[in-house]
């Protein structure tokens, strides 16, 4: 079967139909959390067919971000949430309302998000005052057992078509399994026996 993804030599993706991975590298697409799950979905697609030289790329690329971002220590469930936009799918641990099953596996969409909000404050004189905060921060959506789409976030965003509900993250760690954030020991297992070794022995 002809391939449907394969790698020019110019090192550019080409691909049998219109993608949004065509004419990219793997580097710049595992750069945006969207196309790095793209490229992620493509290697465990059933319906495509990945050239040898693409995959390799592929999976080199992705293995050499995970180096550079691997936490320094395991993480518990909050702070692993953060590590979200590098899986494609999450299981749901207890039911949530009519929508969610104990056992079912839902696809996860993470995004950057502008946000704006006041928190209130004291000075280091006592003096009570209002603040601006804005940033971007991580929402997390997730389709249901009926196809309606739920986001999970931190603070309370403007509203938006096709949202079902909101939920706050508390909610998402209470009812799915925050998948495991690999750190710099189970990616580098010889490296960091042979330094802890070393220390040992100062």
């Amino acid at each position: 079967m002809p391939h449907t993804h394969w790698l020019r030599k110019n090192g550019t993706i080409a691909t049998a139909r219109r993608s949004a991975l065509s004419g990219k590298t793997p580097a710049e697409l595992v750069l945006m959390a969207e196309t790095r799950k793209l490229l992620q979905l493509l290697l465990h697609s059933e319906q495509e067919s990945v050239s040898p030289e693409l995959r390799t790329a592929i999976e080199a690329i992705l293995r050499a971000r995970l180096r550079r971002t691997a936490p320094f220590m395991p993480l518990n469930e909050e702070q692993r949430i953060a590590w979200l936009d590098e899986v494609t799918h999450i299981t749901c641990r207890t039911d949530l309302d009519d929508s969610f099953t104990a056992g079912s596996t839902y696809r996860v969409v993470c995004q950057d998000s502008p946000t704006s909000h006041i928190i209130d404050r004291q000075t280091m004189h006592g003096v009570a005052e209002e603040d601006q905060i804005t940033g971007n921060e991580l929402v997390i959506h997730i389709a249901d057992d009926h196809a309606r789409i739920h986001t999970f976030c931190h603070t309370s965003l403007p509203d938006e078509d096709g949202i079902h509900a909101r939920h706050p993250l508390a909610s998402l760690i209470a009812h799915f399994t925050i998948p495991p954030a690999p750190d710099i020991t189970q990616i580098y297992p010889a490296t960091f026996a042979k330094l802890k070794t070393q220390l040992a022995a100062l």
